[in-house]
């Protein structure tokens, strides 16, 4: 975890307001996913910066933000909680809430953002243009790394 915004590069300070990109596995009735990995976070960033993603909140049941289709138990997936930046001893943001403002399966998140294709028919308009310019700033933070 960092202290610095991927997208702003200002600084995040213990308190404040950010959203994280993560990867873990959503587990039935948590609100929150458990991280899968030990290096989880994928970026974190100012609330009010804009990460590319669509943000809907959403309670339990989730659905995927990409596909529509409902998560089920052990799924591996790519979500966003928006909270305040925990002490450098915690890695998941305070004050989550009750709801989850993206919460994608990974292999749709792999699909529909990195290579372009989907097990599904192709999003049109604007939904696609925003997904091409995620998949290329997802891309282009990759590199930077």
């Amino acid at each position: 975890m960092t202290d610095i915004c991927n997208k702003c590069k200002g600084p995040l300070r213990y308190g404040s307001s950010i959203i994280q990109l993560a990867k873990g596995q959503y587990i039935q009735d948590h609100i929150t996913p458990k991280y899968r990995s030990n290096q989880p976070i994928l970026l974190e960033a100012h609330e009010e910066c804009d990460i590319g993603i669509p943000i809907k909140p959403q309670r339990l049941p989730y659905v995927c933000s990409l596909c529509n289709r409902q998560l089920d138990h052990k799924d591996f997936v790519i979500y966003a909680v928006i909270g305040t930046k925990p002490t450098p001893q915690f890695k998941q943001p305070e004050r989550r809430g009750k709801t989850i403002p993206f919460i994608a399966h990974e292999e749709c998140w792999e699909y529909r953002i990195h290579s372009n294709c989907s097990p599904t028919p192709q999003p049109k308009g604007q939904f696609r243009s925003f997904l091409v310019k995620l998949r290329d700033w997802f891309s282009q933070f990759v590199q930077t790394k």
